[in-house]
């Protein structure tokens, strides 16, 4: 905190927000009224060439009926879990609290520090401030997604109200998509299209095929004078001879 105060709110402000977003998702797991099978159950009659599917679905009782005849025509799809999984749902986030909590009491003196003493280390001293802020964090953390999201539903209704700014910026993911698609767009793409051409017309164009073009054309000119003719040998020989005696006689002196 004295050090750098900056990096210190960051990570009190990310341990809000992460009490926050875990107990919205526990909340709306938890205390969701959705039920597609009532929706199905209490669904209207319906008229004309499904009416005779309607009797045989009362015919056969309200539920059952209901779960027969769900995602013919005419009638909403069926359901694809039980009320009891709205439960079991919740079973792993329990079981990781559970946990979390057991694991947490074994850096306690109630537990005798047994953490401490399995890891090793130094010993630490207890930090109040820490604690009292972190554990009002936590409280704020939790009472606020209970307040907001102890009715999913109306939670979701006044969501699709808000018209506000920060509901824009959320919904827009602070705008990361609209940078990068700026930033790819307008600087990356004219970029690599630059070094493509470059690529292309120097280093491939230049620089490898012009290089082996004129090794080609080289190798070709070279070519003619390898024809197996041993009185050509003896030609270039005699010339080769005549130009370096010329060269020895005129030049040194």
């Amino acid at each position: 905190k004295e050090k750098n105060p900056f990096f210190y709110g960051t990570a009190l402000v990310v341990s809000f927000l992460t009490v926050y977003y875990s107990f919205r998702m526990l909340f709306v797991l938890i205390f969701s009224k959705t039920n597609r099978l009532s929706s199905i159950t209490h669904h209207e009659p319906p008229i004309g060439d499904h009416a005779s599917d309607h009797t045989v679905g009362a015919a056969l009782g309200r539920p059952l009926g209901a779960a027969f005849l769900a995602g013919s025509p005419g009638f909403p799809p069926a359901p694809h879990q039980s009320p009891a999984l709205e439960y079991c749902k919740a079973i792993p986030l329990v079981s990781l609290a559970l946990l979390s909590l057991y694991a947490g009491a074994l850096g306690t003196p109630i537990m005798g520090h047994k953490i401490l003493h399995w890891l090793g280390g130094h010993a630490g001293h207890l930090n109040t401030e820490l604690l009292a802020t972190t554990s009002l964090l936590i409280l704020a953390g939790i009472g606020l997604a209970y307040l907001q999201f102890r009715n999913p539903e109306k939670a979701e209704q006044a969501l699709e109200r808000n018209r506000s700014l920060l509901k824009r910026v959320l919904e827009r993911k602070f705008f990361m998509d609209d940078a990068y698609d700026f930033l790819v767009h307008n600087i990356v793409v004219p970029l690599t299209s630059g070094l493509n051409r470059f690529d292309h017309g120097v280093i491939t164009g230049i620089m490898v095929n012009k290089t082996a073009a004129g090794v080609m054309r080289l190798g070709k000119l070279l070519s003619r004078l390898q024809n197996g003719f041993l009185q050509n040998y003896l030609s270039i020989a005699i010339g080769t001879g005549v130009v370096v005696v010329f060269y020895l006689v005129h030049w040194k002196q």
